[in-house]
């Protein structure tokens, strides 16, 4: 990436969050969620009684209290959840599987922000171990990075976190990560735009920084991934 000076050499690894960080969340908002309300009706009677699917919807005829709903209510329940970006983990699924269709069919490719290929790419070539920690679930994060509109940025991720290793705002999930990856706290820098998600990251020992994509560059907040280069004291 031309222009670009981004070698955190004091840092092992970088765990960075997805929405809001590398990915627009108006993306998710706008197209995603849309695009699954659009096909879950269609969705349901096509692959409604597989194997891999069945199980969710169980699942999620129990959480909206009537193990018997017509497949017509639990539409209508699945696509509030979605409104109200509920992150029941039934929903979280099916949604990926429907997304997973757009984007094995060419209708979907995630955009992300203009920085994140080219910091990847220069962070890979300098020896970091990169990771990505979503409360998107982990076959929904490789999807958004495999069918980018940069190409396959997946190739460059060493692995992916979910929220199943606990929640983004507790110290303890990090420090699970760091000893997944085999790495010591101290070895990371994580990145997200949520505060409470960095104060819990800092807790637990990382380096950090906020990412404000809409905000002007100062002290632990940065505007775009290049400016790490000048926050590399923290």
């Amino acid at each position: 990436m031309e222009g670009i000076r981004v070698r955190p050499i004091r840092w092992k690894a970088i765990l960075m969050d997805l929405e809001g960080t590398l990915l627009s969340v108006s993306y998710v908002r706008e197209t995603l969620f849309p695009y699954a309300k659009a096909h879950m009706a269609r969705f349901l009677a096509e692959r409604g009684d597989r194997e891999e699917v069945w199980p969710l919807l169980k699942e999620a005829r129990r959480l909206l209290g009537d193990p018997r709903m017509s497949k017509e209510n639990l539409i209508e329940g699945l696509l509030r959840w979605i409104d109200e970006d509920r992150k029941y983990a039934p929903l979280k699924l099916i949604q990926t599987l429907i997304w997973e269709e757009g984007y094995f069919s060419g209708e979907l490719r995630a955009p992300f922000y203009a920085d994140v290929k080219g910091c990847l790419e220069v962070w890979k070539e300098a020896g970091l171990a990169l990771y990505i920690f979503s409360a998107c679930a982990v076959r929904a994060q490789k999807l958004h990075l495999t069918f980018s509109t940069d190409g396959d940025l997946g190739e460059l991720i060493s692995g992916h976190f979910d929220v199943r290793f606990g929640s983004k705002k507790e110290p303890l999930s990090y420090a699970k990560i760091a000893q997944a990856t085999g790495h010591q706290v101290g070895d990371f820098l994580f990145l997200s735009d949520d505060a409470g998600e960095v104060e819990a990251a800092l807790a637990a020992g990382f380096a950090v920084l906020r990412v404000d994509r809409c905000g002007e560059p100062r002290s632990g907040v940065i505007a775009d991934l290049c400016g790490i280069s000048g926050q590399a004291t923290l």
